[in-house]
């Protein structure tokens, strides 16, 4: 987890919730991402290190795993894309 200025995920009673396998602690973590003061920050480092773990800017691994996937036609392709094609296609 990134070391923000005034980031939730450093200062919430259960910060520990930001980098858990469990349903409700990661879901009690991306509902506290909005009111972060330190979430466009959060979300510049998903761009950068597109393994980092748990939850950041209110998307959990398996989020951001389900933005990068995309079906191809054929055996030549990958199945997997970078963030920078769901940035660039939402902008």
């Amino acid at each position: 987890m990134p070391n923000l200025d005034g980031a939730l995920c450093h200062v919430d009673k259960n910060s520990h919730y930001w980098l858990s396998f469990i349903e409700s602690e990661i879901e009690y973590a991306k509902s506290k991402c909005p009111e972060c003061p330190a979430i466009m920050e959060c979300a510049g480092i998903i761009l950068e290190v597109p393994d980092a773990v748990g939850v950041l800017a209110g998307t959990s691994e398996f989020d951001r795993m389900e933005l990068t996937w995309k079906e191809v036609d054929g055996v030549e392709g990958t199945n997997w894309e970078g963030l920078g094609r769901f940035v660039s296609e939402n902008l």
